[in-house]
């Protein structure tokens, strides 16, 4: 059995140090590592006064630069599945705070965070009716919590009464508010216009198969292989779903770094734009057959 998992451990090993496919998910995610690096030396705290909502901003920043990390580790160990998984939340990610950041603030940041104490009511009452939960929640001020939350949603939302509470911070669903975003965005330019709509229709769709582990999550993300001597049957995860889980990725962080740097006064017109034509080359090398031109000419 050890012997087997040694076998199986290097023909892994091998498949990805010798796979096209990964050589270009590398080259990608060495762009998302230059975009954070940029973004990072040049924040400070006096770029926290430039915007009310900047410790939120911020904050939403550090969730989605850690997000495009573990993806960016899993492609790098192999771990193509889970990383197709979180460019799906990484999308999410990008929708959200987009919308956020380009939409009034009566429809974005004041609900946004309007139903934060909403939301703790909402979990923290759901988990108090099971007894083996309520047990591990003597602490909990439920009625405290319940205050707060009817006082935010008084203040901003004019549909509520009662006892009842939104479930949501906004009716949109996540298709509703890419199109918004997408709608608010369209002028702008060539990085901020991109429409996350076709994301939503391709990647969010195709990788819902695996977070719903359905029969396509079969069919689109596994292969068998035989090893050497055919003596054992491998299964792995299609390695062309590496460049493409860091495409959306990158893409991902080019955007949202672009729209932070803009609100928070930070000048990186010229670097990010230099980051999004590498981008974009590396994208038509990979899908356009060049990068297998060059490896057949050498």
């Amino acid at each position: 059995m050890k012997s087997f998992a040694k076998t199986l451990t290097k023909v892994r090993a091998k498949m990805t140090k010798k796979n096209v496919d990964y050589t270009n998910a590398m080259s990608l995610i060495e762009l998302s590592d230059e975009v954070y690096e940029l973004f990072n030396s040049r924040m400070s705290l006096m770029n926290l006064k430039t915007n009310k909502y900047s410790s939120i901003i911020i904050s939403l920043m550090y969730i989605m630069e850690n997000t495009s990390q573990a993806i960016r580790y899993l492609i790098k160990n192999s771990f193509v599945i889970p990383a197709v998984t979180l460019a799906r939340v990484r999308l999410e990610q990008a929708i959200v705070f987009s919308y956020l950041i380009h939409a009034e603030e009566s429809n974005g940041f004041q609900p946004f965070i309007a139903h934060i104490p909403i939301s703790e009511y909402l979990k923290s009452s759901l988990a108090i009716t099971e007894q083996k939960l309520a047990k591990n929640l003597t602490e909990l001020d439920l009625e405290t919590l319940k205050l707060a939350a009817k006082s935010m949603q008084a203040r901003f939302s004019s549909e509520s009464e009662g006892e009842r509470f939104d479930k949501k911070w906004t009716k949109l669903d996540l298709l509703s508010m890419a199109k918004a975003r997408d709608h608010m965005t369209m002028d702008l330019d060539e990085v901020l216009s991109y429409r996350l709509e076709i994301d939503y229709k391709s990647l969010y769709k195709e990788a819902s198969s695996l977070i719903h582990f359905d029969g396509n999550s079969i069919l689109t993300y596994t292969n068998y292989y035989v090893s050497r001597n055919e003596e054992h049957l491998i299964i792995g995860s299609k390695s062309t779903w590496a460049p493409m889980a860091a495409a959306f990725n990158v893409h991902y962080d080019i955007i949202n770094i672009s729209e932070t740097a803009k609100i928070l006064d930070i000048n990186l017109n010229e670097e990010l734009h230099e980051v999004y034509i590498k981008y974009k080359l590396q994208i038509e090398k990979i899908y356009l057959g060049e990068s297998e031109k060059a490896d057949d000419v050498t």
